[in-house]
């Protein structure tokens, strides 16, 4: 049980990591397509950081 427990913090901790990279990885088409300037750019990433 102790492994298991240790195996569902590990899959949640990585899922948390990918979920925070993608918002800096989308940022570049964001910025492209709505012409996000840099400190909005900021803001954004911060609200979800």
């Amino acid at each position: 049980m102790r492994y298991f427990i240790a195996a569902l913090l590990f899959i949640t901790v990585v899922v948390n990591d990918m979920d925070r990279a993608n918002p800096s990885i989308a940022m570049l088409a964001l910025s492209a397509e709505f012409d996000i300037y840099t400190a909005q750019q900021g803001l954004l990433l911060s609200a979800f950081g």
